[in-house]
């Protein structure tokens, strides 16, 4: 079977025409740069066509342009690669394309999913990676093809470390491997599993029923080719990236299924009104042994980014919601915290709490403002380590959390809110409110 392999990278390294002589070094350098990463791609490009077990996906190949990226195109291959290169140079972590493909695809390695990121490094480092936003990835977790020069030589080697990488660290089958579905895997298959049992089976009336469902997902030219071969799997892959306000259209195109089965479908969807982007942050968080705070207003924003950043709809023991309403004081926000988590955690057996979590996968606990004192994330992050904890704490969090929390805490990347409003939470609210009432409509 062969591999995808994705290849991100900057479309700067487009640009072929030389400075003139008596240019400044900075011009220089960064044109030899350029010239770099497009003899770098091509070549490597060259080396993966060479091996037949490697698909290599590169959007310049398959045109696509900087505005519809994620419309048109990159969802399936971000999604079901099972390895991925990103060129990192000065001028590739200048653009927000390669910070969102990088973000999704260690989104999935944090996952533990069967996919493998080789960054190549060439005149950056660890400092210029957290500055643009990178830092929070954790690349430097990942094994990196550090790149010291530009000559041909530089080239061919960078070339042949990454393929050597990809060729011996790419997974086999997952049958012959014995993995199981990966969490983006299983929650294409449940939705694409229950996308076939809710459209009319009628020949004409299915096919306008995908049509439409394509048509609201904005899926066109050759994707609708890819959607043809397995048309509920490939609407179910798209569906996991898309825009909210396009799985809101999606869901009032698929047939007219019953109440409970509108239900189930509700539940899957209900956190894709958040990114994938900001919400993989939460595993590093969790990797991290670090407080996630999110300028969020309610706690169901933040059990959203939870659920979103798992691809599942989890619930207790791995997402407990303790109650903010306290009297104010350190004592009450800890009892309401105590008393939630002792419903279905041993807290009081530290040793199998963990054992409990390392099992099961990472357990969040949602801290809404009344609970966000900074001397309760002081208790309860040192009383319970093996948690971690979501602070939903306002359009402000610098001014709510004081004693160093603000900053010590790891924000959430890009922010919830956007600059200056609250049109991204209430975007959620709305999303919510749409599929309350997409549930409680007459079939």
């Amino acid at each position: 079977m062969s591999a995808t392999i994705f290849i991100s990278h900057s479309c700067k390294d487009k640009e072929d025409v030389a400075p003139p002589a008596d240019a400044a070094p900075e011009l220089i350098q960064r044109y030899r740069r350029l010239e770099f990463a497009r003899s770098l791609r091509a070549k490597l490009l060259d080396r993966l066509d060479a091996e037949p077990k490697f698909i290599p996906f590169l959007d310049v190949r398959g045109g696509l342009q900087a505005g519809d990226i994620w419309e048109n195109g990159l969802h399936q291959a971000l999604r079901s690669c099972s390895g991925a290169v990103v060129l990192l140079s000065p001028e590739a972590i200048e653009s927000g394309w390669v910070l969102k493909e990088a973000t999704i695809l260690s989104w999935r390695v944090f996952l533990d999913e069967p996919v493998v990121l080789i960054p190549i490094v060439l005149g950056v480092s660890t400092n210029d990676l957290e500055k643009k936003g990178f830092g929070p990835l954790s690349l430097n977790r990942i094994q990196w093809v550090r790149v010291e020069g530009t000559s041909s030589d530089d080239i061919e080697s960078a070339v042949e470390a990454t393929v050597d990488a990809l060729v011996a660290q790419l997974p086999e089958s997952p049958l012959v491997a014995g993995n199981v579905l990966s969490p983006t895997q299983r929650w294409v298959e449940e939705f694409a599993k229950l996308l076939s049992e809710v459209i009319p089976s009628s020949g004409a009336l299915r096919n306008d029923c995908l049509i439409r469902m394509c048509n609201a997902l904005t899926i066109t030219g050759d994707r609708l080719k890819v959607i043809d071969d397995s048309p509920y799997r490939g609407l179910a892959s798209e569906t996991l990236l898309a825009k909210h306000t396009q799985v809101g259209r999606l869901l009032r195109q698929a047939g007219k299924p019953a109440k409970p089965q509108r239900e189930i479908l509700k539940s899957l969807v209900a956190p894709l009104w958040v990114d994938a982007a900001p919400a993989s942050r939460l595993l590093y968080a969790a990797a991290q042994k670090k407080v996630a705070v999110i300028d969020a207003n309610e706690t169901v924003s933040a059990g959203d980014y939870v659920k979103r950043a798992l691809c599942s709809s989890i619930g207790p023991p791995r997402l407990v919601v303790p109650s903010s309403e306290t009297d104010g004081t350190h004592a009450s926000a800890m009892e309401n915290i105590v008393l939630a988590l002792n419903r279905y955690l041993p807290i009081e057996d530290p040793i199998e709490l963990e054992t409990q979590v390392v099992e099961e996968g990472p357990h969040f606990v949602i801290l809404g403002r009344g609970l966000a004192l900074a001397s309760v994330l002081e208790e309860v992050t040192t009383t319970y380590p093996q948690l971690t904890f979501v602070v939903a704490a306002g359009e402000n969090p610098g001014k709510v959390l004081t004693g160093g929390w603000e900053t010590r805490g790891m924000l959430l990347h890009p922010r919830l809110h956007a600059a200056g409003g609250k049109d991204r939470e209430l975007a959620g609210v709305r999303y919510r409110n749409q599929l309350k009432s997409y549930v409680e409509s007459e079939a």
